[in-house]
């Protein structure tokens, strides 16, 4: 590896020989590495398109997922940091991590977790949709 590999990079290099075999499954569905890769660059676009830049910190609310995976891919794109947390912390633990990580945006992988729903729904977030990936997201 180089010293200025990035985790994204490990789905990248599987592309070339492995486009269509499953990367991923989970309780809502099934990738492939080409649609996870064309997922994950989708997303990275729309975090892009809503001011995530290198260096800023995404606040990631979900439980175990493909979704979840491809956040975190895609902020290693958009090379920010994916502050990944656990649907079930309370809402003043999540208000808590958001405030002192500086969060510019909270994404909830919500398809995934009902718990992360709640804390999307109640932060006003909105409906997202990247191929086979359903999330809720809004500025921190």
């Amino acid at each position: 590896m180089t010293p200025n590999f990035r985790i994204h990079q490990l789905l990248e290099q599987q592309l070339p020989n492995r486009a269509e075999q499953v990367a991923i499954a989970d309780d809502v569905g099934t990738w492939t590495y080409g649609s996870l890769w064309s997922d994950v660059h989708a997303l990275a676009q729309y975090m892009r398109a809503e001011g995530v830049r290198a260096g800023d910190r995404v606040l990631v609310i979900g439980e175990s997922s493909a979704a979840q995976l491809a956040v975190v891919f895609a902020c290693s794109v958009l090379d920010a940091w994916a502050v990944v947390t656990n649907a079930r912390l309370t809402a003043s633990e999540l208000a808590n991590i958001e405030s002192h990580c500086g969060a510019r945006m909270v994404i909830a992988t919500s398809a995934a977790s009902d718990d992360a729903q709640r804390h999307a729904l109640a932060r006003g977030a909105s409906q997202v949709c990247f191929g086979s990936l359903s999330l809720h997201a809004t500025r921190a």
